[in-house]
């Protein structure tokens, strides 16, 4: 899977064997909805599936106040999406520059330099300065240049639809459960090195070292998991910090609920 970024783009350095299918959008998480996204780019045989996604949630750009978190960091949304067999990803860091991009300019950068045959979007999807680009609109700029865009209705459960915010507002509030559901997968939190501290057999991490979203209090089974290891324990979430307990000599990549 090739990494291109934006400067990568507008440089005319992207280089693909064959003309090119895409979806476009956030991607926090690569939930049940964005897999669906992902599916019908990939059921293109004679185009080669990618992404073009963001480094960094734009969100955090316009509300840093109101942000609960990130769902994935960077590099679990890059592991799925080379899970799916993704020939390549346009990664952009979003700026100030970008965000003043109207969503028509946006477009025409993207099929200017790539040879795009077929977008698949969900139907609440907007871009360009304020949001202000439906997918329909999308659709429509690009209804005279051979590209066809398909926007789907969004991926639901019980009838309620499956997004990053609704998943974000699951973890927060503590149930877990639901957002891994509206995953597909259980969901887990990365731990950097360095992140927590031990003391005798207690881990100790404070909550601004994390970028991921963490329930607000409460307590949650969970599974630490490390290339050869798996151990269950429980996580303690207090309003400054989170606390679980663990053998005071290993050190885990992850913790997973369960």
């Amino acid at each position: 899977m090739k990494i291109f970024s934006w400067d990568d783009l507008t440089a005319g350095h992207v280089h693909l064997p064959q003309a090119a299918g895409i979806s476009i959008g956030v991607f926090d998480g690569v939930h049940r909805g964005h897999q669906m996204l992902i599916n019908h780019v990939g059921a293109k045989p004679e185009l080669l599936p990618g992404i073009v996604t963001f480094s960094s949630n734009p969100s955090k750009f316009f509300h840093p106040h109101n942000y609960l978190g990130d769902i994935f960091t960077l590099e679990q949304k890059l592991k799925v999406f080379r899970s799916f067999g993704l020939a390549f990803i346009l990664l952009i860091d979003f700026s100030e520059e970008f965000s003043a991009l109207s969503g028509e300019e946006f477009i025409y950068y993207v099929i200017k330099y790539v040879d795009i045959r077929y977008i698949a979007l969900g139907g609440n999807f907007h871009c360009g300065k304020n949001a202000s680009t439906s997918a329909y609109m999308i659709r429509t700029i690009l209804s005279t240049k051979g590209i066809d865009v398909d926007i789907f209705d969004p991926f639901t459960l019980g009838g309620v639809p499956v997004s990053s915010t609704e998943i974000r507002k699951a973890v927060y509030a503590g149930n877990t459960a639901a957002a891994g559901e509206m995953l597909g997968r259980n969901y887990e939190v990365v731990l950097n090195p360095g992140v927590y501290e031990m003391d005798g057999e207690w881990a100790i991490a404070g909550r601004p070292v994390f970028q991921q979203v963490l329930p607000k209090t409460g307590e949650y089974r969970i599974a630490l998991t490390s290339q050869n290891e798996e151990l269950h324990s429980t996580l303690s979430c207090r309003e400054e910090d989170i606390v679980w307990k663990q053998p005071e000599n290993r050190r885990f990549e992850k913790f997973i609920f369960m």
